[in-house]
């Protein structure tokens, strides 16, 4: 599963939900409510069943929010790894993949990074950088830029990278404060 915060609303995509089934939902906990709701998309999109991937806020020029997906683990106890990306126009409830052909078919972006999960990612200056992650047989040291305007990979060659890493996490600026409140508010207060 992963999870964003765009202003007062926590968005979470995917996730496992048993040993052999992923989900491909998004929810949003709206905290000015303190409620739940299933976001439905307006488009009709297949999305993969993704665990183990990452999701950032991209802000474009103009102001909207994005959600932009990278990689991931599809299925469950006999699933693939992956290494698309998915963008969410956050305003207008609709999914974007890029490499689509025109009949839905997803094609493989051949300057992709390779398939993955459990890899780090961040947003900065329109560009979401990549590190590390695993295929199940290899651990990746690698980075790689996806770049948010041109939607183009390209890797980058440094003199020393950390060493291997995957399961990683990220964090949600502000969000244990909102957080603690909310929790205060809820359980405590109630």
């Amino acid at each position: 599963m992963s999870s964003v915060l765009i202003d007062d609303k926590w968005y979470l995509f995917g996730g496992t939900i048993s040993a052999i089934e992923n989900s491909s939902n998004m929810w949003c906990f709206d905290f000015t409510k303190e409620e739940w709701s299933l976001i439905r998309p307006s488009n009709n999109v297949t999305l993969p069943t993704l665990d183990s991937h990452t999701s950032c806020v991209y802000k474009d020029k103009q102001g909207k929010n994005y959600i932009i997906t990278f990689g991931g683990f599809i299925g469950g106890e006999f699933g693939e790894y992956w290494n698309q990306i998915l963008v969410f126009d956050v305003e207008n409830k609709k999914w974007k993949v890029p490499y689509t052909e025109e009949d839905g078919i997803q094609v493989q972006d051949p300057k992709a990074p390779s398939i993955r999960c459990g890899h780090s990612a961040t947003i900065y200056n329109d560009k979401m950088y990549v590190f590390g992650g695993t295929n199940g047989e290899v651990r990746y040291n690698d980075m790689w830029i996806y770049d948010l305007i041109n939607e183009s990979w390209e890797t980058i060659k440094l003199k020393e990278n950390p060493p291997v890493r995957y399961s990683s996490s990220k964090s949600l600026p502000n969000l244990p404060i909102i957080a603690k409140k909310w929790t205060y508010k809820c359980c405590i207060q109630r």
